[in-house]
């Protein structure tokens, strides 16, 4: 186990200790001498909370030193904890429910994140926090898993009336041409489920792009609440839970927890086909990227082969430096989001892409701010712009009044 990075506080340290499913032994004594120290409980229930780590929190000072924990703050730990087990297994029987109804219709879904990801890597369902179910498909069942969970109550989670959810959908179709954000947002009538259908894990103007034909032939099986499912694997899932913490800045902790429990259950991982499969992807800097945090964050071992490829891209060292100033002290705005996605790609073909895509892919953002008959779709990548340009030049000054004060 490295020991986490001096430089921060010890509610810092202690949190990045005890953000793991599996404690080894020189990891708890050394969360039994940070209890020692006065400990801020208020922060660091809120910075667990923001990272959405309160179960793990809960679950090693429980495990090591609850004594040395105040009853009131351990309590409190306590009900998160039963509250997110519930939320789990409520979920997690949504899914296998979901999954049983596109079988039944003959659609190949592989669900990813969420409690299947928390049965496989964390090896309890309780220990990862999440809000929605993420499933894949593909991109030819896409109006029939559609239809099929707009006939099990869910519906566009936007405000909309009635009368204009299915059009929201069309438009959807139209703008994106399958579409260019990969998804459909969906939430149950009763609001308890949330659903992201995906048949792409990122927008065209991503660099990686993993056909489902790829992920669905190397699936491998795991036991959801005793039912085996598909899910990604070891390699695939690790390439893209890389990919997803560098196009959200690594602004949540529990992403990178995410890339040391699947690296901690699978030992077995291929690494050079890991290395080649992100360097043919144009992925390799977001992989370095990922695993040089959770090193440095997270204490994970790698192999020395690993070590030396990930050293030898600057850029990628440059960036983690970066998450490491301001993944505790604050999220990035949308200017420094966009500058390190820019970075985050290797070649300039991949930084043109991106920003072509970023200033003329229209979203659902559009379509809620001005709807248009579906005769005049075709405006919203000239609406796209224009409204992009105003809400970034809304956050510049929004920057500068606060570093004003």
């Amino acid at each position: 186990m490295r020991t986490p990075p001096t430089n921060t506080g010890s509610e810092i340290q202690l949190l990045l200790c005890c953000a793991h499913a599996h404690l080894d032994t020189a990891t708890a004594e050394r969360i039994k001498a940070l209890l020692q120290q006065d400990i801020d409980w208020i922060y660091l229930i809120e910075i667990a909370s923001q990272h959405e780590v309160v179960s793990l929190l809960y679950q090693s000072l429980n495990a090591t030193s609850p004594e040395a924990v105040p009853e009131a703050i351990l309590n409190q730990l306590r009900k998160c904890f039963h509250a997110n087990a519930q939320h789990t297994l409520f979920s997690t029987r949504e899914l296998l429910k979901l999954l049983n109804l596109f079988d039944s219709h003959n659609i190949s879904a592989i669900p990813f994140k969420g409690p299947i990801l928390a049965a496989s890597a964390y090896d309890n369902l309780a220990l990862r926090q999440f809000c929605d179910l993420d499933i894949l498909i593909d991109e030819s069942d896409t109006s029939k898993a559609t239809d099929l969970l707009l006939s099990q109550g869910y519906e566009p989670p936007s405000q909309l009336a009635e009368a204009q959810k299915r059009p929201y959908l069309q438009c959807e179709r139209f703008m994106e041409s399958g579409p260019y954000q990969g998804s459909y947002n969906l939430v149950r009538k009763d609001r308890k489920v949330a659903v992201e259908l995906h048949w792409s894990l990122t927008k065209k103007d991503f660099p990686f792009p993993i056909d489902f034909k790829h992920l669905w032939q190397n699936t491998q099986p795991v036991s959801l609440a005793g039912t085996s499912v598909l899910q990604f694997s070891p390699e695939d899932l690790l390439l893209f839970l890389c990919m997803h913490g560098s196009k959200h800045c690594w602004s949540e902790l529990k992403w990178l927890c995410d890339v040391a429990e699947v690296i901690h259950t699978y030992p077995e991982i291929d690494w050079e086909q890991l290395s080649q499969r992100a360097k043919v992807l144009g992925s390799d800097r977001m992989l370095w990227l990922g695993l040089f945090l959770a090193r440095e964050l997270l204490g994970v071992t790698l192999p020395e082969a690993v070590l030396s490829r990930m050293q030898a891209d600057t850029e990628a060292k440059s960036l983690a430096g970066q998450v490491r100033e301001r993944i505790f002290e604050r999220p990035p705005t949308e200017m420094e989001k966009h500058l390190f996605l820019l970075r985050a790609r290797e070649s300039p073909q991949d930084k043109l892409r991106y920003l072509l895509g970023l200033t003329f892919t229209p979203t659902a953002k559009e379509w809620e701010t001005f709807p248009l008959p579906k005769s005049l779709y075709f405006a919203y990548h000239f609406i796209r712009p224009i409204r992009l340009m105003s809400e970034l030049g809304w956050h510049a000054m929004e920057d500068r009044a606060k570093n004003s004060f």
